[in-house]
């Protein structure tokens, strides 16, 4: 599970959520587009990345 509340930074990089969004998008769409290695071994992966 990734967690990101409003006014928190996204896990792997520096941009806040704001309204439910980062960067204008929604935060799965950014992850998957932005970060899609780093999420799917955060989720998949058996990892736990302590953030």
């Amino acid at each position: 599970m990734i967690a990101i509340g409003n006014g928190e930074k996204c896990p792997f990089c520096d941009k806040i959520m704001e309204n439910f969004k980062i960067d204008g998008v929604g935060s799965t769409e950014h992850l998957t587009k932005e970060h899609s290695k780093e999420f799917t071994d955060a989720l998949f992966g058996g990892k736990d990345v302590g953030l």
